[in-house]
């Protein structure tokens, strides 16, 4: 602000506000201003400035708390967005876990099966070796069979050589 005319008599100060590029005619502050600068001039002149600086405080301000707000519906919208994320991380944790819960389960049940295949391949490897066995015995019972037939056999030959020898003789 630039101070342009100071006049005495009338109690009114032509200012040129260079924010508002306009003149001013201040009164009220004047009469204020030189009851505080016991009638001093460049007292009341910077009383006046102040006054100025302070008349425009309320617009910083108001700029202070728009920008604030703006940036505090900045901070609600990035919180938001942040909670949606959160929230989206909650669902696919869930999924996750009951995907982890169903193979799980999955799994144990295979294991079940395993475990009941493997106990059905022991019960057929026991049946195995006692067919085995079983078939060593027929075998065992074959040959003794066998020779038992070759003895029937060889006397039954005997018999009849024998028999044709008697035959012979008479």
């Amino acid at each position: 602000m630039a101070i342009a005319k100071v006049y005495r008599r009338s109690l009114t100060l032509l200012a040129l506000d260079k924010r508002q590029n306009c003149l001013s005619y201040i009164s009220i502050w004047w009469q204020k201003s030189l009851k505080k600068s016991q009638g001093r001039p460049e007292k009341y002149l910077y009383s006046i400035d102040q006054s100025y600086r302070n008349a425009d405080q309320p617009k910083q301000t108001n700029h202070q708390v728009e920008q604030t707000n703006h940036h505090a519906e900045l901070t609600n919208n990035h919180v938001e967005q942040t909670n949606r994320q959160a929230d989206q991380t909650n669902r696919t944790a869930e999924l996750t876990n009951r995907h982890a819960e169903q193979t799980h389960r999955h799994a144990e049940q295979t294991n079940r099966h395993a475990e009941q295949t493997h106990r059905h391949a022991e019960q057929t490897h026991r049946h195995a070796e006692q067919t085995h066995r079983h078939a060593e015995q027929t075998h065992r019972h074959a040959e003794q069979t066998n020779r038992q037939t070759e003895q029937i056999n060889q006397a039954e030959h005997t018999i009849v050589l024998q028999s044709r020898r008697m035959a012979g003789q008479s």
